[in-house]
């Protein structure tokens, strides 16, 4: 998953992020937050279908959804407030965990 604009920390709250779902492994990403990316059994494969669930930092689920390569996915605040500091997304595929991706979406 990649952000379509390396820029979104000007220090406002941040409501929604949408990310382009790229597939591949964690290193293949253009993200450029350190440590927030792990692959898991071999990583993503291209051609699968992937499931998405992302949970705020209150372990409310925000968003679980099935994405294919090249979607964009609209990750909404759990509530009418901010994303909060920090969102933490699992990937899987065929039911088997592939990636573990924490996105910082403290706007500082």
């Amino acid at each position: 998953i990649q952000a379509p604009s390396p820029q979104c920390n000007n220090g406002e709250e941040i409501k929604s992020i949408t990310l382009k779902y790229i597939g591949g492994k964690c290193d293949q990403s253009s993200n450029t937050q350190e440590d927030v990316c792990e692959d898991f059994n071999g990583g993503l494969s291209d051609n699968a279908e992937s499931r998405i669930v992302c949970i705020s930092e209150e372990v409310k689920v925000i968003i679980d959804d099935v994405i294919s390569v090249g979607e964009l996915v609209e990750i909404p605040s759990a509530s009418s407030d901010s994303l909060g500091d920090k969102i933490k997304c699992e990937i899987s595929q065929n039911n088997e965990r592939k990636q573990s991706l924490t996105i910082v979406t403290s706007g500082d």
